[in-house]
């Protein structure tokens, strides 16, 4: 009979384990049915992830079917600045009609044709269900130029390569000096010099243009390694360094238009070196002696930067009074 029993509880499908709290009390038959109840609940749990499975499957499958057989490219849209022509840009993009609309790559792209066609800065992807794709572009200009001997290569804000050889120059455009440059290739940043060097010189023309000082007609590159700004081909401007640097093209920009003011033919050197004064100083440039001045005019009037306001001082009044106590 034993034997029999042993066998008999093999061939059952049921496995009884007992639950973890205290089964002193519990019959045979409580313990089966908590059994049965967990059973149930691992089958449950089991259903909802297959679900789960299956409609992650769909979802896949539909995900594909969009990039493969749905939504198909039928027109393709060129919108924004007018760099190029449209059939040049959509040449260069290599987008063609009948690929899916979503498989186009907007970083991609960004990353092509910034670099086959120089001019655009950047570009953005528009999609219009079920088959109409947009390229929008943004543009971008030249802000320096290096004069070469047959022409020019202008740059943009950037330092990349716009054209290697321009004929000529638009207004507004600086001539670069002292350096030559490398790595002379359209859509490609030109090379100045070591790697600080490139990026004080990066810094200089984003700065420029984002701070909308006008007027530089010339940058010069020192073999110190420093940069220097010519306003009006009569102003020359030492910049230092490069921190702070849209702070001190604010300072140069009230110095300037209060020279202009007083004589709007005046040349000199305006020195932005110590922060946060700048120093002028009239005639050809020269060492500037610091002196705790802002701007010198020709009346001798100083003026000093004080909590960012301009106050003039008039040096020759108070040389007078001196004299006058001397005698």
């Amino acid at each position: 009979m034993e034997q029999s029993r042993k066998k008999t509880a093999r061939r059952s499908q049921t496995k009884i384990i007992p639950p973890k709290k205290k089964v002193e009390n519990l019959s045979r038959d409580e313990v089966r049915s908590i059994n049965k109840k967990r059973i149930r609940r691992k089958r449950k749990i089991k259903k909802i992830a297959s679900l789960f499975l299956l409609t992650f499957i769909v979802a896949c499958v539909g995900v594909l079917l969009a990039l493969t057989v749905f939504f198909k490219i039928k027109t393709v849209n060129i919108a924004g600045a007018k760099v190029y022509a449209d059939s040049r840009i959509l040449a260069e993009s290599g987008i063609e009609t009948g690929e899916s609309l979503f498989s186009v790559n907007e970083d991609k792209l960004n990353k092509v044709l910034p670099q086959k066609l120089p001019y655009i800065k950047s570009i953005k992807i528009v999609r219009k269900l079920p088959d109409t794709l947009t390229i929008e572009v943004t543009a971008t200009r030249e802000t320096a130029a290096f004069p070469q001997e047959t022409g020019y290569v202008l740059v943009d804000e950037t330092g990349k390569v716009l054209n290697k050889n321009a004929s000529m120059i638009r207004e507004n455009v600086a001539l670069i000096s002292g350096v030559q440059p490398k790595n002379i290739v359209e859509g490609e940043k030109i090379s100045v010099g070591k790697e600080d060097i490139n990026k004080d010189f990066s810094t200089v023309l984003s700065t420029l243009k984002s701070s909308g000082f006008k007027g530089v007609t010339e940058i010069i590159l020192t073999e110190k390694g420093e940069f220097k700004l010519i306003y009006e081909d009569r102003i020359t401007i030492k910049l230092g360094s490069m921190e702070n640097l849209d702070l001190k093209l604010q300072r140069a920009k009230v110095a300037i238009d209060k020279e202009n003011r007083i004589n709007p033919y005046s040349e000199g050197v305006l020195d932005l070196k110590t922060e946060p004064y700048a120093y002028f100083k009239n005639g050809a440039e020269e060492e500037v002696t610091k002196s705790p001045v802002y701007v010198t005019d020709e009346e001798g009037n100083v003026v000093t930067d004080v909590n960012g306001e301009l106050v003039t001082v008039s040096l020759t009044e108070e040389v007078d009074e001196s004299s006058g106590e001397q005698e």
